[in-house]
């Protein structure tokens, strides 16, 4: 149905993981377990050596839940305060996914031909 589960559909659960942070919409299964260092993140060494050179210590929640569901394909909606680490949580699988998508052999000829790979749209701060 639109909208939400119908009677047949099972209601998706909803999983308190650390940091206050909340999980739903995985219907019938577990969402992917947090990432808890940024070695153990799914990322090139490239962006994990930055991330540490620009002195990162661990994930912020918010990452460290976001990162699993965004790289499995899957939408992810984040709602937090300024400085929570929203911005990282889905550009980091963006910068990944734009990294791989220029390494397959049809885009390294026609990467210029291919448009836009990630489109960012960030507020003005208050």
């Amino acid at each position: 149905g639109k909208g939400g589960p119908t009677s047949e559909e099972p209601a998706p659960k909803r999983q308190k993981g650390d940091g206050g942070v909340v999980i739903q919409g995985f219907v019938g299964e577990e969402a992917p377990a947090p990432v808890q260092s940024f070695k153990e993140a799914p990322f090139c060494k490239a962006l994990q050596r930055e991330l540490v050179s620009a002195g990162f210590k661990e994930p912020m929640p918010i990452q460290a839940y976001a990162w699993p569901v965004v790289l499995t394909g899957r939408d992810c909606v984040s709602i937090a305060k300024t400085g929570s680490g929203k911005t990282l949580a889905f550009l980091l699988p963006a910068l990944n996914n734009i990294r791989s998508w220029l390494k397959e052999p049809q885009m390294e000829a026609n990467a210029a031909a291919a448009g836009p790979l990630a489109l960012v749209v960030a507020p003005t701060r208050e």
